[in-house]
């Protein structure tokens, strides 16, 4: 996947991004977040909100809409992989 300069509308720079090396940099900063990741490697959804830098209530959303970002329920209450994040940061 290929992501471009935000500013520039995609002309002139672009760095490849893939979802393995997306994964390393959300483990990385779940580490220095100090983030509790939860058994088969799932986040909460405000630790999810920050990992992509959103807010909760966006992930609330697009649970009731469109389905941008996989999730699954524990406990009654929506967990998101974290490779389903990497994915979603790499197609960004």
């Amino acid at each position: 996947m290929i992501r471009h300069c935000p500013h520039c509308g995609g002309t002139g720079w672009a760095q490849r991004v893939d979802s393995e090396a997306m994964l390393a940099d959300i483990k990385t900063a779940i580490r220095e977040k100090g983030i509790v990741v939860l058994t088969g490697e799932y986040v909460r959804e405000a630790d999810a909100a920050a990992l992509i830098d959103l807010a909760p209530k966006t992930l609330a959303n697009w649970r009731g809409g469109d389905g941008r970002l996989p999730y699954i329920k524990r406990n009654q209450r929506p967990v998101y992989a974290l490779t389903d994040l990497a994915d979603y940061l790499a197609s960004a």
